[in-house]
């Protein structure tokens, strides 16, 4: 039961995790690509025009996934330390739930999420 309890407070603190490194990474993302194209404030306005909704939605999930595979990776690390059977089928169950977990979140505010960049998105551009 001990085990148990242990393993879901790391797949809770985990999925913490990957929100906050998710917009870390998404950001490093878009310095990387200012620094490579050499973006300016025109050249970024016209990046986001062309981008629609979907397209940033994907873009932030693609973000999340990646970083569920690292904290994935250091779960499997931590699993392996406690000295836990099937490290790696826990890790990988770490990656299933906390992508399921985002959809679920994502569909449930589905309207919410899409209305908010809209406005944004209306808000900046126009």
């Amino acid at each position: 039961m001990k085990q148990f309890v242990i393993v879901i407070i790391i797949y809770l603190v985990a999925i913490l995790l990957a929100k906050l490194l998710t917009v870390g990474l998404f950001l490093i993302f878009l310095y990387f690509k200012k620094m490579i194209q050499n973006m300016d404030e025109e050249k970024w306005s016209n990046y986001f025009k062309t981008i629609d909704i979907k397209g940033l939605l994907i873009r932030f999930f693609l973000t999340y996934i990646l970083a569920l595979c690292i904290l994935s990776i250091l779960g499997y690390s931590v699993f392996v330390a406690l000295d836990y059977n099937y490290s790696f089928y826990l890790a990988c169950s770490l990656m299933i739930i906390g992508s399921v977990y985002i959809l679920l979140k994502y569909r449930k505010n589905k309207n919410s999420i899409i209305n908010k960049l809209n406005h944004y998105n209306n808000s900046i551009f126009n």
